[in-house]
């Protein structure tokens, strides 16, 4: 796509750009969903955020993923490890970038722990809720359990 320098031209290609992204994070969502589908009962709700969230996924994006558990749940710790270890393995060759294995995006959350009354708004929340808890916020997607993920914000 080649730009010109005049105003005009370059709100047309910089509009036209940020239609492509959106197109490609939207195949890229739709296509996280499918090669995960059969993970989505492992875990309360799965979101995506940052640039991929945002629509905004170009070259190079993370794959920013937020797990969200049921505490109660008989689940094991070890039985959602695996689940999360499997959804990133499912996604081998798409053009996203694993999260950081000790990052806020590799690490299950307890939706009991997004909800805790007591913890909003304290200056000293832990970062391993409070990340969660905003990028679900600000941009978040949910790719699994889409009913669950709206009334978590």
């Amino acid at each position: 796509m080649t730009c010109v320098s005049d105003a005009n031209s370059m709100t047309s290609c910089g509009n036209a750009w940020l239609a492509a992204v959106r197109q490609e994070s939207t195949r890229l969502l739709a296509d996280v969903a499918v090669r995960t589908a059969d993970l989505a009962a492992s875990f309360h709700c799965v979101a995506v955020a940052g640039s991929l969230g945002r629509l905004e996924a170009g070259p190079g994006a993370d794959l920013d993923t937020l797990f969200v558990v049921d505490a109660g749940d008989a689940t094991s710790v070890a039985t959602v490890s695996e689940a999360v270890m499997s959804f990133f393995t499912r996604l081998a060759g798409l053009p996203l970038k694993p999260p950081k294995p000790d990052g806020i995006f590799c690490r299950p959350v307890a939706r009991d722990d997004l909800l805790a009354a007591d913890a909003r708004g304290r200056v000293d929340e832990s970062p391993r809720i409070f990340g969660p808890r905003i990028q679900m916020l600000l941009d978040a997607r949910p790719i699994h359990g889409a009913a669950e993920f709206r009334m978590l914000r």
